[in-house]
């Protein structure tokens, strides 16, 4: 995506949102914010708190996600996480997987339930409650423990268990560690991992990724399209805070 809008001469700043960033209070974002001038930030994501700061200051926000809500979001773009999901299957099918458990932090998608209806494979959809409304990693790993903990003693395992959320795997995987439940030799585990996270299981994890020429190359259409509008310079500097779920293919 960078790529492409600096060829328009749009010049880019883009800032990851990980662990670096979230516990010490999103200093890039700031730094940026208080040193030049910005006319537009794009969240590729999730919500994010750092996306407050440049709203803040009155920078014109734009929200890429599967269901972008921002409600302050000037423009939106819904990515399309079908591709992905179709991915997933044929990767368990390859595997020979027969019943799948799908842990989500947010209620189940229709459209991705219609991928999962025609893939032939027994499917459960498990939705995590994150009871803490800032919804830190760490809240979501704790409910990622209790909630997989809980599912442990209520029901047998699947051949595969897929977590949209990384921080949901560190929960169920602390729950399965403290009940001798490994991977894959008793479960194959799938997940969309933060970029730097595969490292920090020391377990057999399948990731499920992007491709990103095709997805950076749809989102800098959407951006150049947003630009035009009234209200932006012609040559903004834009803010690129990248996020977990741009998925679109699998990799083991």
């Amino acid at each position: 995506m960078e790529q492409v809008l600096l060829r328009k001469k749009i010049r880019v700043s883009s800032v990851y949102l990980g662990h670096d960033e979230l516990d010490y209070d999103y200093p890039t974002i700031r730094l940026l914010c208080d040193s030049q001038t910005t006319d537009a930030a794009i969240l590729c994501g999730q919500f994010d708190r750092g996306i407050e700061l440049c709203a803040a200051r009155g920078i014109p926000i734009l929200h890429a996600f599967h269901t972008p809500t921002l409600p302050y979001a000037q423009r939106t773009c819904q990515i399309d996480r079908s591709a992905a999901f179709r991915g997933l299957l044929r990767h368990g099918k390859a595997c020979g997987v027969k019943s799948i458990l799908v842990v989500m932090r947010e209620e189940w998608d229709p459209e991705l339930q219609a991928v999962f209806a025609t893939s032939g494979m027994r499917h459960t959809i498990f939705a995590v409650r994150i009871p803490s409304q800032d919804r830190l990693p760490a809240d979501v790993e704790a409910a990622g423990y209790a909630a997989f903990a809980a599912t442990l003693e209520e029901r047998p395992l699947p051949d595969l268990v897929y977590f949209a959320d990384d921080h949901l795997l560190r929960g169920a995987i602390r729950a399965m560690d403290e009940r001798g439940i490994r991977a894959p030799e008793h479960v194959l585990l799938a997940a969309q991992l933060n970029r730097g996270s595969e490292p920090a299981y020391q377990t057999s994890v399948s990731a499920v990724m992007m491709d990103p020429f095709a997805h950076g190359a749809a989102l800098a259409q959407f951006v150049l399209d947003a630009v035009r509008i009234p209200g932006f310079q012609h040559e903004p500097t834009l803010i690129t805070a990248a996020t977990r779920d741009d998925a679109d293919a699998v990799a083991a």
